[in-house]
């Protein structure tokens, strides 16, 4: 759902719709080849404590394990939730000479304990690329390679896949795709018999019509405000951030310096009666559902182009 909102977690380079074509293939693939992978993997890591020979071999060195590795794992981890509430704060620390001492202590004892992170940082990067071995939505490869070359095929035809789903299944863009088509086919009809199209601005009035917040974009609007704001600069005043527009609710201040300011105002402009087209007629009528999703700006740019 945030991909059609244009929101997307992948870069847009690496999301080719041409590799979604393989999405279905690429998963039936992957789960049969991860299947077989983490059976053999699960083997090979349970093959030295099934046979006597290499598991007496472990059972022999117990002790001497947990004396080097596992008991200043257990220290460096009891000292720290000590010393943390001695020598640190949530973001400061409490005393320099205490916490010197402590970086000292904790050095040697890391260097034995660190083996264990170590180790530990490794079966945790065997399991997590056994657990996204079947998954493609997901890349098996580390984040700083990604950044450079995403070397993760499956998850390239996943991207794609989005991408494709995103930009060719998505009810807004359908929508207005659908009306697009709509409009172009009644202005064929209209031209192939001789009648006369709406022009373009005559639809942009419409549109104003339909939709009144669009009126304080207009270019003659923008510059109107500009005009304001100079006149005032020029008399030593202060130019006023946000200059009400005729016809929106403002101040009264504003509508009283509106009021002082005769060339501010623009010539009421008559709009002669026509008869209506039934495609302008139901262009004018509210909308409903998707339509209010699809944005006026967008509308303005299709009506122009057509």
């Amino acid at each position: 759902m945030d991909a059609r909102l244009g929101k997307f977690n992948f870069k847009k380079k690496n999301a080719k719709v041409v590799f979604a074509t393989g999405y279905i293939g690429i998963n039936i693939s992957a789960s049969i080849v991860s299947y077989i992978l983490i059976v053999a993997v699960v083997t090979l890591i349970l093959l030295p404590f099934c046979f006597s020979l290499t598991w007496n071999v472990i059972w022999r060195n117990v002790p001497m394990i947990i004396t080097t590795f596992v008991i200043p794992k257990i220290i460096s981890f009891v000292s720290m939730k000590l010393f943390k509430k001695c020598l640190f704060g949530p973001t400061f620390i409490k005393t320099r000479a205490g916490v010197s001492i402590y970086h000292f202590y904790m050095t040697f004892l890391s260097l034995p304990g660190g083996v264990v992170n170590a180790i530990m940082r490794f079966v945790y990067g065997l399991l997590a690329v056994l657990v996204m071995l079947p998954i493609t939505y997901g890349a098996n490869t580390p984040d700083f390679v990604n950044n450079w070359m995403l070397l993760d095929t499956s998850y390239r035809t996943y991207c794609g896949y989005v991408m494709l789903v995103a930009c060719h299944n998505n009810p807004i863009m359908i929508t207005a795709a659908n009306r697009m088509l709509a409009l172009k086919d009644a202005r064929e009809k209209h031209t192939q018999a001789g009648k006369h199209w709406t022009s373009t601005r005559s639809m942009l009035l419409l549109i104003l019509l339909r939709f009144p917040a669009l009126r304080k974009f207009r270019k003659h609007v923008l510059e109107q405000e500009k005009k304001v704001r100079e006149l005032l600069k020029s008399k030593g005043q202060k130019p006023l951030e946000n200059v009400a527009v005729e016809g929106e609710k403002g101040d009264e201040d504003d509508e009283d310096s509106d009021k002082e300011e005769a060339g501010a105002k623009e010539p009421a402009v008559k709009v002669k009666g026509a008869t209506r087209e039934p495609w302008v007629v139901r262009s004018l009528e509210p909308a409903t559902g998707l339509c209010y999703a699809v944005p006026c700006c967008h509308a303005v740019f299709v009506l122009t182009t057509l």
